[in-house]
């Protein structure tokens, strides 16, 4: 229907000839561009006015917090770890996996709403502040010392306090998603 966009897919590999048969078949193939494999893929993000996760199934892809440090304003599956990480309507609009209805609801959304696309991009890399390197180093080396304090006596039950105390720490938002921050210690992309 509108004819005021053009998609860029970034990257190569096993689903690129599928993407590109899909493209004409759907009569877009004018208005997309294959970038492929970009070495400077983290620049060229830089220019999107949105960017699209549509995972059925993702842990938390690198790109997400890329997108995030760029202040993209982010459409995305609410796939797993991308749902864990941003917050629907604040971070990004969501969509369930495999709705594609929806995403594009969501993205005419964005594509209208320029103030909506504003508000999206600053709590963005207000987010992306959340997953800088040495700010997570930080928080892990206070948990572990907060967990180490719990119980120094009693070895035994420092896996049950760990996690008594790793579990109250996301509750009340100190943490976010360990496996993920702990990813992210050392990747220079987010430092300030």
């Amino acid at each position: 229907q509108r004819q005021d966009w053009q998609l860029w897919i970034v990257g190569d590999g096993s689903s690129l000839e599928d993407l590109r048969g899909q493209a004409t078949t759907l009569g877009i193939a004018d208005r997309t561009v294959f970038l492929g494999f970009r070495p400077d893929a983290r620049k060229v993000i830089q220019v999107f006015d949105i960017q699209l996760f549509p995972s059925r199934m993702e842990g938390t892809p690198n790109t997400l917090y890329e997108a995030l440090a760029a202040g993209n304003a982010i459409a995305a599956s609410t796939a797993d770890g991308q749902g864990e990480i941003l917050t629907d309507g604040t971070t990004a609009l969501m969509f369930p996996p495999g709705d594609i209805p929806r995403m594009g609801e969501q993205l005419t959304r964005l594509l209208d709403d320029a103030a909506l696309r504003d508000r999206l991009r600053a709590q963005a890399a207000q987010r992306a502040k959340d997953f800088d390197g040495r700010r997570t180093i930080e928080r892990l080396q206070s948990l572990y010392e907060r967990i180490m304090a719990v119980n120094l006596r009693a070895p035994f039950f420092l896996i049950q306090d760990a996690a008594r105390v790793m579990i109250r720490e996301r509750a009340e938002g100190r943490i976010v998603n360990i496996g993920s921050m702990s990813a992210l210690v050392g990747q220079p992309f987010l430092a300030p």
